[in-house]
This record gives structure tokens, sequence and C-alpha cells, in this order.
């Protein structure tokens, strides 16, 4: 009768494996992600401890530990206002328009930013659709209003100059979700044409140059090549 005996690691492979082995071997790294961590924990994570107002009938003057547990009594009061459901399905929307319309933007100007091969010209315009990104959104809020103001707002004095009737842009029901979406774009397309465009510019050249001696369009290599690349970012 043959004994099978079974392989035993050695002592030293077992403590090469695991997670302490790891840690210890990129020790360095986690070093650098700590501040990162105390990051979120602080202003992330620990606020949200303030959840539990929602369950309490919150006074200023005992502050929110000392003020009295109330239950579900302010989701109840929510949940029966008239409005509540039309401010749902109003942000359901504006969240779906955002992605729907606002996703594909920073893509189409990365990929057109691409094709600039003057670097003055291509910097010009990077520059210009990313400040948009450091302005506050209260900012612009109020050039909006400045903008659209039905006296003395620059929309509306072209439309006067026209020959056409001003129009109170920001009391309008009906110009509500194109100005949010719009203003949406303009602010924040800068930001992710900067980050599509650092992917686009890590496509190796050789994969470009093997389509080319293929015979393969420029909309062929942006299609089976640029695309798909870029597709993990």
């Amino acid at each position: 009768m043959q004994i099978h005996d079974t392989p035993m690691l050695p002592t030293k492979a077992k403590k090469r494996s695991g997670f302490w082995y790891y840690v210890r071997k990129k020790k360095c790294l986690y070093i650098m992600l700590i501040p990162c961590i105390l990051y979120f924990l602080i202003f992330n994570y620990l606020p949200m401890g303030g959840i539990i107002i929602a369950f309490k009938d919150f006074s200023f003057k005992k502050g929110i530990w000392d003020s009295a547990w109330c239950g579900l009594e302010n989701f109840s009061y929510m949940f029966g206002l008239k409005d509540f459901y039309n401010v749902v399905g109003n942000s359901l929307i504006l969240s779906l328009l955002r992605i729907v319309l606002t996703f594909p933007i920073p893509i189409l100007l990365a990929l057109m930013m691409n094709e600039i091969n003057n670097a003055f010209y291509q910097k010009t315009i990077q520059t210009v659709i990313y400040l948009p990104h450091f302005i506050s959104w209260v900012v612009v809020g109020s050039i909006l209003t400045n903008f659209l103001s039905p006296s003395g707002g620059v929309i509306n004095d072209l439309r006067q100059a026209m020959g056409l009737d001003s129009i109170f842009f920001m009391a309008d029901k009906d110009y509500f979700r194109p100005l949010v979406i719009l203003t949406s774009i303009w602010k924040e397309s800068g930001w992710g044409t900067i980050i599509y465009l650092a992917a686009i510019v890590n496509v190796s050249n050789e994969i470009y140059e093997a389509a080319r001696i293929d015979g393969a369009s420029h909309f062929q290599m942006l299609r089976y090549i640029t695309l798909p690349c870029i597709k993990s970012m």
C-alpha cells in the first residue's frame, strides 16, 4: 500500500503570504494613504453621525444629543407634504437627464481636443473649459441670474434689440430643467475632459501605426482603438 504524503509548505512560504505580509511589503504606499483615509473619516464618515437628527424633535437650545426622540414622525410629516412626490420626481428626472446628456460631452470634447495638433491652442482651450470647475455654484447662480435678468440681463437686452419680448427665465418652469442641465455641462465638462484626454494620450501610438498600415480610416481608429482603450476610464 502506497502512502501519498501531502506536501507541506515551508514556514517561510507561509509567512510570505497573507494580508499583513503585503502591508509590510508595501508599507510606504500604505503610509502615504493615511492622510487620505483620515480626510474621509473626519469629513465624510464622522458627520454621518448627525443622521440621528432625523429621528429627534430637534431644538437649537438643547442640541442634537439632548433633544427628545420622536421616532418616525419627521418622516411621516415629510411624506405627507403635497409637494414631496413632485420634488422627488423632479430630482430623479434631473439626475437622469444629467447622466444621459452630461456624460457624453467630456468624451466628445476630449476626442476633439486630441485632434488639435497645435499645442498652444490645445492648452488654451483646455484652460478655458476647465476654469468653470473652480467656480462655486453660488457664484454660478449669481452669474446666471445677472445674464438672464428680465431687466438689464445680456440675453434679454439682445432679445429687445431684435424686437422680441423679455423672458423671465429664472421664474419660468419651462426653462428650469434646460438651464440646470446646460449650467452643469458648462461647469463640469472641463474636469471630465481633462481626465478622458489623459486616458487618450496614454494609448500606445504603435496601435495607431499598425491600424494605419492595415488601411484603417480615421473614424475606424477612433471607434475601434481610442474608445475601447479609454472604456475603463
